[in-house]
């Protein structure tokens, strides 16, 4: 076996590295060794961001570790910004997955990488974004950019629809659990604030509001502002209850109830961001209604079926407390991050999800047993999930007679304020 960290393999490397312009080599102070040989300083040349692509390219993953956690890495990311840093290791990155690995620990530690992260997050709580136009009021084939702070919201559009946001985005090609830590380190705080001052204005509903507080924690990378609002919830109805979760640390499944409920508790305001852009007539609206609670029938019966599987492995306390929970292909899966296994049994991962396509209630029948039964309703009452009860919410059915006058109030008010 070669031994690659050999004096002769060392100086080999240096050399090589001085010739392609990487490093540039002194004589060091000093009197000559034996042979008349005196040592050599070796500093890098400049920087300039082609030699520290050369460096990635040439080095092997193993030896980069302490090359990206260097303060001189650092410097380079605060003289010329990440998005510069990464599109130099990007291919590396896609192609190499111990890189990948050591690159994400590193990288996500330098001090520069975490301002520009931080100051970026409080630019978007007054960044430009997209707004669709409402017809009629502005030409439908043009859209403003205005800040989506500012009240002329009020005039041109609600529905906020996705931006390119190449920041966030680039996370998705690091280690996961890196990545999302990382994100809700330095950017989830200033999403809340936006988020909250979009409520405050009446931009978006308390209900969304709160779904979105939850959605943006547990499914950072593919949540609002990268996608828009109602695409975390439609073309598959409320199915994001259940999809892209990441729960790092021992986090329970608690938080996922959490982001559920809050479809469940304001079940008006999530149907009135549906509607509001084009509302129908009243009675095409109870049409609509009755449909998305079946949809909501199904995807919580789902959830509380991934919630017992979850509550089994939590209970086992054999795996690492980092998961990803989401559909795979045609299955679903429950995956340990730390070890990248999966953690349910095969069967169960490609049934779960057929299982749960029939709106069903379940009860506990003993402390580790559930039983299930069929809904005698799942048009006209709302389904509520196994956790409300156990954290202190509302946890009865909730009927269309209650759901109905409560939208119509809300679009009669929109109504209103339009016409004002």
């Amino acid at each position: 076996m070669i031994d690659l960290i050999s004096e002769t393999n060392i100086r080999r490397t240096l050399t090589e590295c001085e010739d392609k312009g990487i490093l540039h080599s002194s004589d060091a102070p000093g009197r000559p060794d034996a042979k008349g040989n005196k040592p050599k300083l070796y500093q890098i040349e400049n920087d300039d961001p082609s030699v520290f692509e050369k460096m990635v390219q040439n080095y092997p993953s193993y030896a980069l570790g302490e090359l990206l956690a260097s303060d001189y890495v650092n410097r380079l990311v605060e003289k010329f910004t990440f998005i510069k840093i990464f599109d130099l290791i990007k291919e590396k990155l896609e192609t190499d997955a111990d890189f990948r690995v050591i690159a994400s620990k590193s990288l996500m530690n330098l001090s520069a990488l975490k301002e520009e992260y931080k100051n970026f997050a409080q630019e978007l709580q007054t960044t430009i974004y997209e707004v669709r136009p409402q017809p009629g009021v502005v030409d439908a084939h043009s859209e403003k950019k205005i800040n989506y702070l500012s009240d002329e919201l009020h005039e041109i559009g609600k529905e906020l629809i996705p931006n390119e946001i190449r920041l966030i985005q680039i996370l998705e090609d690091f280690e996961p659990v890196d990545a999302v830590r990382f994100y809700r380190e330095n950017i989830h705080r200033s999403v809340v604030e936006g988020l909250g001052r979009l409520a405050e204005k009446g931009i978006i509903t308390e209900g969304l509001h709160q779904f979105l507080i939850f959605d943006n924690y547990l499914s950072p990378l593919t949540s609002y502002p990268v996608n828009s609002t109602l695409q975390l919830i439609l073309p598959q109805p409320f199915q994001r209850i259940y999809e892209d979760i990441y729960l790092l640390d021992g986090e329970s499944f608690g938080l996922m109830s959490t982001r559920t409920a809050a479809i469940y508790n304001y079940f008006p305001d999530i149907l009135f961001e549906l509607v509001r852009s084009d509302p129908p007539d009243w009675e095409a609206l109870g049409t609509i209604i009755m449909q998305m609670i079946f949809h909501w029938n199904v995807a919580s019966t789902r959830f509380d079926l991934i919630c017992i599987c979850l509550d089994e492995i939590y209970k086992k306390s054999e795996c690492s407390g980092n998961y990803h929970v989401g559909i795979d292909g045609l299955g679903y899966a429950i995956t340990d991050l730390d070890s990248n296994s999966q953690l349910l049994p095969n069967e169960k991962a490609r049934s779960i999800l057929v299982e749960g396509s029939i709106p069903m209630i379940f009860k506990e029948v003993s402390h580790d047993l559930y039983g299930s039964e069929l809904m005698e309703d799942p048009f006209t009452c709302l389904r509520p999930c196994l956790a409300f009860r156990d954290m202190g919410w509302r946890s009865d059915f909730k009927t269309i007679d209650e759901i109905l006058p409560e939208l119509k109030f809300k679009l009669e008010e929109y109504e209103k304020d339009d016409e004002w």
